[in-house]
C-alpha cells in the first residue's frame, strides 16, 4: 500500500483507533485516528521512486489475538534496478485479530542509523 501511494489501503492496515508514532532524525510524528489523512498528505509530496520495506524479525503472542511484532523498515529509492536505501527504522508493534483479521493498534516507529552491510544481508537493498 505504502508503494502504491494508496492512503486509504495502507489506513486499512491499522485498527480505527491506532497509535501511530514515527520519530525522525528530525521530528517525530504521532497520529492518533489521522493516519489515512496524514498518509495521503505525505504521498501527495513523496517522489515516486521511494519505496516501503519491512522486516519482521519476531512475533510474540501476548494474549488471544494480541501481538507484540517486533520489526525493522527502510525507506529505499528505486533506480537503475537497485534499491538505495535512504533510511531505517526500528519498529515495535502491537497487532490484534479484528473481524477483519490482523491489524495494527500501536506502532513505534524510531530511526536508527544506516547500515547498507546489514539491509544487503538481509535482502532489503539490491533486488
Amino acid at each position: 500500500r505504502w508503494d502504491a501511494r494508496d492512503a486509504k489501503g495502507f489506513a486499512r492496515l491499522f485498527t480505527a483507533d491506532a497509535d501511530l508514532e514515527v520519530a525522525g532524525e528530525a521530528v517525530t510524528r504521532r497520529m492518533k485516528g489521522t493516519i489515512e489523512r496524514d498518509y495521503a498528505a505525505s504521498f501527495a509530496r513523496a517522489d515516486s521512486t521511494l519505496r516501503h520495506r519491512t522486516i519482521v524479525d519476531e512475533l510474540h503472542a501476548i494474549a488471544d489475538g494480541v501481538v507484540l511484532v517486533d520489526a525493522r523498515a527502510w525507506i529505499v529509492r528505486a533506480q537503475s534496478g537497485t534499491e538505495v536505501p535512504l533510511r531505517a527504522y526500528t519498529t515495535r508493534n502491537v497487532a490484534v485479530r479484528t473481524a477483519d483479521g490482523w491489524r495494527l493498534r500501536v506502532v513505534r516507529s524510531h530511526a536508527e542509523p544506516l547500515d547498507a552491510a546489514v539491509m544487503r544481508d538481509r535482502s532489503v537493498a539490491g533486488r
